[in-house]
């Protein structure tokens, strides 16, 4: 059993989330003027949790990007533009994705803990400090899970006033996600911490079952 609370407690220390990638992300066509979602639209808000609100003034603000990115002339500084925002939407994709991961990894690090927990407990041992422990941990997870859920769903579009500004227009966006990252990000460390400490909860409470008893001598 001592074995068994290693391994696990080294999985946690190995639950290292990589930095920023970039992939394709998703997207939703609805028609501009109406706003009418259809049965497969609806379908998706809802698998992604969304309100269709939320959704449709996502979509105004994308058009609004795209339209406003159009009256820019210089060639360099609209590619730049684009390649922020992209970049943006992406590394948002990839993060939460990664992150998601890693709390899934935790979850099922639990769920071993929790039987190695039920187990001592059936042999008579205290078990109290140590569901204590699986208990903070479990609920770090559920929060960080619904943080992680709710920054995958938001979107940052650049709202461009005109050419001349285009730095006064990007920066306060890019500063946003790194805030909404780094907040989400601390609630995903915070749930492996906790994790980490129910790992080390069940190793202490196994080395306490199977150490020898020393008796002096006569």
């Amino acid at each position: 059993m001592k074995k068994t609370a290693l391994t696990i407690a080294l999985s946690i220390s190995l639950l290292i989330l990589p930095s920023l990638a970039f992939a394709e992300s998703d997207t939703i066509t609805v028609t501009p003027t109406t706003r009418v979602f259809t049965a497969t639209e609806k379908k998706y808000i809802e698998s992604k949790g969304l309100k269709e609100d939320y959704v449709a003034k996502i979509l105004a603000e994308r058009e609004s990007y795209k339209e406003k990115l159009k009256t820019i002339k210089d060639e360099r500084k609209k590619s730049l533009v684009e390649k922020i925002n992209n970049g943006i939407t992406n590394a948002n994709k990839n993060r939460t994705t990664e992150m998601s991961e890693s709390l899934k990894k935790m979850n099922s690090i639990l769920e071993r803990i929790s039987s190695k927990a039920a187990v001592l407990k059936s042999e008579g041992k205290d078990t109290t400090s140590l569901d204590a422990s699986i208990t903070t941990a479990k609920a770090s997870v559920t929060s960080a899970q619904s943080a992680v859920a709710a920054q995958a769903a938001k979107e940052y579009p650049i709202t461009i006033t005109s050419e001349e500004k285009l730095k006064t227009d990007i920066n306060p966006v890019v500063l946003q996600f790194k805030t909404d990252i780094k907040a989400t990000f601390d609630k995903v460390l915070t749930a492996k911490k906790d994790t980490y400490s129910a790992a080390r909860a069940l190793g202490a409470l196994t080395q306490l079952t199977t150490t020898p008893t020393i008796t002096s001598t006569p």
